[in-house]
């Protein structure tokens, strides 16, 4: 018998919420007050499109994405 694969569930406003308050301080380190909160919602929107393929903590993901939004 064999297993089928569990994709992890879209993330919802309350998880992204959660963690505001960590990816603004990242973002404002990152690129600047004057265009962190563009960066963080970029990252949300991010979240929402394509979320996390793996089951695991959300944060860590999430900062991710903003590390490489910010490259870019």
């Amino acid at each position: 018998c064999g297993t089928a694969a569990v994709t992890p569930p879209s993330p919802d406003a309350s998880d992204l919420l959660a963690h505001a308050r960590g990816l603004d301080a990242l973002a404002r380190r990152l690129v600047g007050a004057g265009r962190a909160e563009d960066l963080v919602q970029e990252t949300w929107l991010r979240a929402l499109a394509r979320p996390p393929r793996a089951a695991g903590p959300l944060g860590p993901w999430l900062r991710t994405v903003l590390r490489r939004l910010a490259r870019d």
